[in-house]
């Protein structure tokens, strides 16, 4: 039981180190906003709405959401540090670039 709970805390640790020292956002433009609302469209409007307003319960508005909460979401859920049933495979299969564009776009969008 002691084990479990040391590497448990370790691969915790580990985890939040490498969030800790994840690349920030990057200063975006119209070029990762527009290539963003692409990736949105096929790969996040159909839970989360075309606006980002959800289209089903319990999901969140990323509209207006700062760039760097985005990027820092998007990575924990691909690392695996935060787990959905339905973000943990869409994150896993993104790019650092595509979570910068994906950021900025919906950082873009007004409430």
């Amino acid at each position: 039981m002691k084990k479990t709970l040391i590497v448990s805390a370790l691969l915790g640790a580990s985890c939040l180190t490498s969030l800790a020292n994840a690349e920030p956002a990057k200063a975006t433009g119209p070029g990762e906003i527009i290539a963003g609302k692409m990736l949105a469209k096929s790969k996040c409007a159909g839970c989360h709405g075309a606006e980002s307003t959800g289209n089903q319960e319990g999901l969140p508005d990323l509209a207006g959401k700062s760039e760097a909460y985005l990027v820092e979401q998007l990575k924990a859920f691909r690392i695996g540090y935060r787990n959905n049933l339905m973000m943990t495979p869409a994150a896993t299969s993104l790019t650092d670039k595509e979570i910068i564009e994906l950021a900025a776009y919906y950082a873009s969008l007004k409430k």
